[in-house]
């Protein structure tokens, strides 16, 4: 990779893979793709942040949730963010924002959030239709 990081988001598939987020020394906003042999930088997500779950492909992918500062004082984020292949654009957020180890899959317009660090610590599943999340 490009830009050696922890704790990002990723997408895709072995040939058309996606990476995105994580943390340096700070939160980063870096998107990486990858071909099946190396890795080009893209587009930057809106928010950086770490402790991101995604879903999706290459050329449309997902980033939800996440952790922006660090330390105690990161804040657990509801942003979901699209990805055409090029750029990110707003998508809906998460009801519920958390950050931490958790499981994002499907598509961007079927997408699926569960667990993970939560105000409350729920371990919440919401699902994704391409404009919002709803509780599951």
């Amino acid at each position: 990779m490009n830009t050696t990081r922890s704790g990002g988001g990723a997408g895709g598939i072995q040939t058309a893979g996606l990476y995105f987020g994580g943390i340096t020394t700070g939160p980063v906003a870096n998107t990486e793709e990858y071909d099946g042999s190396t890795w080009s930088p893209s587009g930057n997500l809106g928010t950086a942040r770490y402790y991101i779950s995604g879903a999706g492909t290459q050329t449309a992918g997902l980033a939800f949730g996440g952790q922006s500062g660090t330390g105690p004082t990161g804040i657990n984020k509801t942003n979901t963010e699209e990805y055409d292949g090029s750029a990110w654009t707003v998508g809906g957020n998460l009801n519920t924002g958390r950050q931490g180890v958790y499981g994002g899959s499907g598509t961007q317009t079927a997408g699926l959030g569960f667990g993970g660090a939560t105000p409350s610590n729920t371990g919440a599943t919401e699902e994704y239709n391409g404009t919002s999340w709803t509780n599951s």
